[in-house]
């Protein structure tokens, strides 16, 4: 052994003797770990956790039916829970205890693009192909853009697409109604996004 090779195997061999553990007695390097298991290839599938399911909050917890009931002018509500049969879709239809045909509806998507702003996401909307009597105009007066719809009788909507990709929209038979319901939906879809 020349004197180069055992100074270097004394250099190797002191921190392990400091430690108490003899060179034998060490784990194996990470380099022979790699040679042991070179990596594997980009193309090869890596274990990953399990895909989360999505949880979506609870549209008919986002107004209460005394404040529909308020809102609208009826004597009482019932919240029925909407089957959109999709994991990212959520909606809540609350009835008019007196007349089933007044209905306010409730509807949460996740997935939703978030636009620059209100105008933006206006002209975006449009009359979305001739459903809209008018196109959507914006509306900035809720803290986030957002769109007011005409549909027409019973489809006067409030629409806004938060961070993270969510799309809180009300509909209701009149626009006043919509613009009470809506920034309590909002801020307890906003109180839900900031815990989650």
């Amino acid at each position: 052994m020349n004197l180069r090779t055992y100074a270097l195997s004394l250099l190797l061999a002191l921190p392990m003797m400091a430690c108490g553990q003899k060179a034998a007695d060490a784990p194996p390097s990470a380099d022979a770990a790699a040679a042991k298991d070179p990596p594997k290839s980009p193309i090869e599938p890596v274990d990953e956790a399990p895909p989360k399911k999505l949880v979506m909050p609870d549209a008919c917890g986002l107004v209460t039916v005394e404040e529909v009931a308020a809102a609208a002018g009826w004597k009482s509500a019932q919240a029925v829970p909407v089957k959109t049969g999709a994991e990212w879709l959520a909606a809540c239809n609350y009835v008019d205890a007196a007349n089933a045909a007044h209905v306010v509806n409730v509807a949460l998507a996740f997935g939703a693009l978030i636009p620059d702003d209100a105008a933006q996401y206006a002209k975006l909307v449009g009359t979305k192909d001739g459903y809209l009597k008018q196109p959507a105009t914006p509306v900035t007066t809720y803290g986030v853009d957002a769109i007011e719809m005409d549909a027409g009788a019973n489809g006067q909507s409030i629409q806004t697409r938060i961070v993270p990709t969510s799309e809180l929209t009300v509909t209701s038979p009149l626009m006043p109604t919509s613009r009470v319901l809506f920034p309590k939906a909002l801020k307890r879809l906003q109180a839900i996004l900031t815990t989650s």
